[in-house]
């Protein structure tokens, strides 16, 4: 078992226990290290106690050597992961690495050998990616030399033991019978009653994604009906789906209401981490639609497609970690009906439509569940998660290449701590050209230069100073000065968190009527520990400021644009109390560097709070940015500190602030140094006279993440914006690191990618709503592809105006969209229906002609379109309409004659799904 996932393990404990010895093959030393310590690395229901018994009787074991695995087997499956790149596709680097190990291996190996793809890939790939690895690397031949199948897996997730052991199908796609042969003896163990299908490669491959689409399509087929179910008055969507699934051509599995493709889920105001580039961002989900400036808009959904490497954090449920995923798409769309707010004991919040699924923790089985919001009860536990993927870190903050291209570049001057460009000056000043500076003297004056110039000298090798050494500038006479180039160390990260807690921006006026932008610093003058440390970090950086006293307030004053640009629109901190954000570098940093951020903004904003009579204390910070509490809190999660979210409006305020509490005498323990040294002696105080440890409430830890006790479900109803964020895990992280599901399946979008890829738009998987409102203009464009674009003039008979036989319903019927996009195009419309032509007439009146008999409506017509199979409808021979019409074709969308009968009678017949 090449590959040691969620696929690759269970399948290679479940072959074990069949009796067959399994090698499980990873590059990664600890998961081995896990597995051969009967330890699985994923958990699944079961596992642990089967992995244990596998290892144990020497039946399973994992190596870190594909080649020593090949070697002492007759059959490899290639279970790696299969990600998405950010357009959708299939990422087969790691299918590719996987098919070249085993080349090299078969180019050693004397025996017989099957390669067999377990791995989800789109139809194409064993034949065209790795058959030709195989054989390039090996030196052999394709079924000659070795084999190669494709057994696609068809496990759910909680169920996986269970479905492999008792598989409801086994499907084997093969190049050769030799192939075949050999994977189907490693089924002889399942019931006779179990089908195992031959077909070849593609098909094997296409049946896997054709399954897991059609699953995610009912999904989106019960969204639509749920939709139905509310604008018709219908009670219990439950009930309908119930009924529906009693079909035993449909069954009940999957068809349960919920978010679909594309399913708008969430409130405007939720906030999601997200980058678009290297750092990521705390902002409201809606705000990426303010941001986007080229969405392309739909009447009814909007969807934007991120730029490329747009990731947000999300968790990956099968190993319950938090992870970067990538963004595929954003949609809003107008949500008229039931949001769900979920509020848990630690006041961590969720607003969501009601057919959102909710990621929720199962205490009794120790594992995740998932309900819809609407089936969510106080006493369920959501989950936040406590630590977070491995960021690149980032050491320096530099300047020159923030300032690149912007408008802001064309006024800066740079000038080094040294005196460098007067030294340097021969041998650079021949190449200053006079378009980008005229007074090359002031140079050798002044030494200071232009950006711009710098960047042109440095960029022709003329001149080469080190950008650590230089301060950038945009005033003449005294200026202020800012590094080029910052190290982001726990100065500076204690600097933010003092600009993040008492900072501000402005621009006003200065002399000539200058636009000058000011940041400033606030503290009471009580607090003369971080004013001192501030000041220090300031002449540190040799950034000037001037001093401002005005009763107990003490302000700092520092102008400049280079901090302002800094602070603003790099980091992305916000300029005021109210749009305030944690800086776009703070989830980069080492836990040292938060710790050191944490207390320059809570010794701002925060406070030693007494509880009990002064027996018992806790921390807490205020903010009126929702963006900033919620990834405040995220950041202490990351540290382990698991803070409670308060709501209030603090006095003379007409704002909501949102208050974080910290609490538990270990986590009051673990921040004692967040106020500051002076603070820190009375809070070793404090913890001393602490009498009791009392267990946190509210939430408990498990690893890496925490779950939190749902206490209040509140529904209301909403004729509002709601918004949703299409991920490679299907999750993302919101509301202080809350876990949540955005139901769009990596395989299906692969699957999308991968037929746009062949020239071929799979309406059906991009939205099955977007298939009810397109499907009927299809029949538009067939009846275009026969006759012509220019439809004007000509006669058209519509047969079928109800939504489906024996009712005279017109809602939602199809008949609605072809008759309107016909009266677009001019044209002339003829209508029957055996009982839906009055309820029809009440919507087009006299722009169409309703008829008594479906004779009368195809007399003298050019095209005669079925929109509904009415039995009397199927009776309907090809005499009569070569006899009738003008021009004898037709085009059914309901297949509801037979083709062959009126094609070769000589009638244009088309049919959705049939080829010409």
């Amino acid at each position: 078992m090449i590959g040691t996932g969620y696929v690759g393990l269970v399948s290679g404990v479940c072959f074990a226990k069949q009796g067959f010895s399994v090698k499980c093959v990873d590059i990664i030393p600890e998961k081995i290290e896990a597995i051969n310590s009967a330890q699985p690395p994923i958990y699944e229901k079961g596992l642990d106690e089967l992995l244990k018994e596998m290892v144990s009787t020497g039946m399973l074991k994992g190596t870190t050597h594909t080649e020593e695995a090949i070697l002492n087997s007759d059959v490899a499956f290639i279970c790696v992961g299969t990600p998405s790149k950010e357009s959708g596709e299939m990422d087969t680097v790691w299918i590719e690495s996987a098919a070249r190990d085993i080349g090299r291996a078969l180019k050693k190996k004397d025996e017989y050998f099957v390669v067999t793809a377990k791995s989800t890939i789109v139809p194409g790939t064993t034949d065209s990616v790795i058959m030709p690895l195989l054989e390039e690397e090996s030196g052999k031949v394709a079924g000659k030399d070795f084999g190669v199948a494709f057994c696609p897996e068809f496990l759910r997730e909680g169920n996986a033991i269970e479905d492999f052991l008792k598989p409801d199908r086994v499907v084997i796609g093969a190049i050769d019978d030799r192939s075949y042969e050999t994977v189907h003896e490693l089924f002889d163990w399942v019931p006779k009653e179990t089908p195992i299908l031959k077909t070849d490669l593609r098909t094997a491959e296409m049946i896997k994604y054709g399954a897991n689409s059609f699953l995610a399509t009912k999904i989106s087929f019960i969204n639509t009906i749920s939709n139905m179910c509310e604008a018709l008055g219908v009670n219990d969507i439950y009930e309908v789906a119930e009924g529906i699934g009693l079909d035993f051509r449909i069954s009940p599995y999957f068809l349960r209401a919920g978010a679909g493709f594309g399913g708008s889920c969430f409130s405007g105001d939720t906030t999601i981490f997200v980058t678009n580039s290297q750092e990521i961002v705390a902002k409201p989900i809606e705000q990426l639609f303010e941001d986007d400036k080229n969405m392309d808009i739909n009447t009814e959904v909007e969807v934007i497609t991120p730029n490329q490497g747009t990731q947000v954090f999300a968790f990956d449920q099968s190993t319950k970690k938090s992870k970067m995923a990538d963004v595929h798409c954003f949609t809003r769309r107008w949500y008229k009906g039931l949001m769900i707010e979920l509020t848990t004991r630690m006041g961590r919040k969720l607003r969501i439509t009601a057919d959102h699924p909710i990621i929720l923790y199962d205490l009794e089985l120790e594992g995740i569940n998932v309900k819809l919001a609407s089936e969510v009860k106080p006493g369920d536990w959501l989950i936040a998660v406590t630590s977070l993927p491995l960021l690149k870190q980032i050491r320096t903050i530099d300047l020159l290449h923030a300032l690149s291209g912007t408008e802001l570049e064309n006024f800066i001057k740079i000038r080094p701590h040294d005196d460098s460009l007067i030294h340097l000056y021969p041998e650079y000043i021949k190449h200053v050209p006079k378009s980008i500076f005229k007074h090359k003297y002031d140079i050798k004056r002044k030494n200071y230069m232009p950006l711009l110039l710098y960047r042109y000298l440095k960029t022709q090798g003329h001149l080469n100073i080190d950008s650590k050494k230089l301060r950038l500038f945009t005033t003449k006479g005294k200026p202020t000065y800012c590094p080029a180039v910052l190290e982001v160390d726990e100065d500076f990260m204690r600097l933010l968190g003092y600009y993040i807690a008492e900072g501000w921006i402005t621009i006003d006026l200065g002399r000539k009527d200058i636009p000058r932008e000011r940041i400033g610093f606030a503290f009471g003058t009580h607090e003369q520990e971080y004013i001192d440390d501030l000041h220090r970090i300031l002449d540190l950086y040799e950034i000037r400021y001037f001093v401002n006293t005005v009763e107990n307030t003490h302000k700092t004053i520092i102008s400049s644009k280079p901090l302002a640009f800094l602070l603003r629109d790099v980091l992305k901190c916000g300029t005021r109390s109210e749009n305030k954000s944690i800086p776009k570098l703070a989830f980069h940093v080492n836990p040292k560097l938060k710790l050191a951020f944490l207390q320059g903004a809570w010794s701002g904003d925060g406070a030693i709070t007494p509880l009990h009579y002064k027996r018992n204390f806790m921390y807490e910070y205020g903010t009126v940015s929702k963006d900033l509490a919620e990834g405040m809190s995220l950041l202490l999660q990351s540290l382990g500190i698991i803070p409670s979210i308060r709501y209030r409006r603090m006095k003379k305020s007409t704002q909501l602030a949102y208050v974080l509490r910290i609490s538990g005498i270990q986590q009051l323990e673990d921040l004692k140094g967040i106020f500051g040294s002076q603070k820190q002696k009375t809070i070793e105080k404090l913890i001393r006279g602490y009498e009791k440890r009392i267990k946190p409430c509210g939430y408990m830890r498990k690893d890496g993440f925490v779950i939190l006790e749902v206490t209040n479900v509140n529904t209301s109803k909403t004729a509002d914006y709601v918004y949703s964020m299409e991920t490679s895990t299907g999750t993302l992280l919101t509301a202080s690191g809350l876990v949540s599901h955005n139901c769009f399946p990596k395989d299906v979008k692969a699957i999308i990618a991968a037929a746009k890829k062949a020239n071929y738009d799979p309406l059906l998987l991009n939205s099955v709503i977007e298939v009810n409102k397109r499907q009927p203009l299809r029949l538009i464009s067939m009846t275009k592809e026969v006759v012509g674009e220019d439809l004007s003039g000509k006669q058209f008979a519509i047969l079928g105006l109800a939504f489906k036989p024996d009712t005279d319903d017109i809602r939602e019927a199809p008949a609605i969209t072809v008759i309107d996009e016909l009266l677009k195009n001019n044209a002339i419309i003829k209508a029957y229906d055996p009982e839906a032509m009055d309820n029809m007439k009440q919507i087009f009146g006299e722009k169409v002609q309703f008829t008594e008999s479906k004779e009368v409506a195809l007399r003298d017509t050019d095209v005669c379109i079925i929109v509904t199979n009415w039995k009397e409808f199927t009776e309907l021979q090809p005499n009569d309409v070569k006899t009738l019409m003008k021009t004898p074709i037709v085009i059914d969308g309901r297949k509801t004659v037979d083709a062959d009968t009126f094609l070769n009678a000589g009638v244009t017949y088309r049919r959705i799904g049939l080829k010409k």
